[in-house]
């Protein structure tokens, strides 16, 4: 606990709460250091997961061979099915801060999105509502996102806090 300051009513408290913690996370991947994330050192493994997801180097769970994260010593060791192309050319994203990304040749091929089911907004603000009640770290003290994963029907599925994921 340390001493952090609240603005409330016009007036700045002296209150004793937790500050937001960064982790730097070393990313190998088939051997190779790709990156260093930073983020809350909480679900490092679904961090990981997420960020191989979402760069194109994984498209589900079967393209993982291994995944391991060693907390004490900051870096998650990866096997994927997928061979590394030989030059990554990563890209720097605005936003909070600086993000990165990776511009991976895709052989000519473009993913195919299914539509997505319409939600109702009834659905969508039970959703917000939900995630608002589950957000602690934010209430307690502020500088940290939430994201969640929810149905069709309002009901959160999967929720999660960090620094920037």
């Amino acid at each position: 606990m340390k001493t952090i300051h609240i603005y409330t009513n016009g007036r700045l408290e002296e209150k004793q709460g937790d500050i937001v913690r960064e982790f730097p996370l070393v990313l190998q991947v088939n051997g190779r250091e790709i990156a260093t994330l930073i983020a809350s050192p909480h679900d490092l493994r679904f961090l990981v997961a997420g960020f191989l997801r979402n760069q194109g180097f994984v498209e589900s769970a079967a393209d993982f061979h291994m995944l391991a994260v060693c907390e004490e010593f900051g870096i998650a060791n990866v096997r994927v099915r997928q061979e590394l192309p030989e030059r990554l050319k990563p890209v720097l994203t605005s936003g909070c801060g600086t993000g990165i990304t990776f511009t991976l040749e895709t052989g000519g091929r473009e993913a195919a999105v299914a539509p997505l089911p319409a939600v109702a907004p009834e659905a969508v603000f039970r959703l917000m509502e939900e995630l608002a009640r589950q957000a602690d770290n934010y209430r307690n003290h502020g500088g940290i996102h939430s994201a969640a994963v929810g149905d069709g029907e309002g009901n959160l599925l999967l929720c999660a806090e960090d620094i920037g994921r």
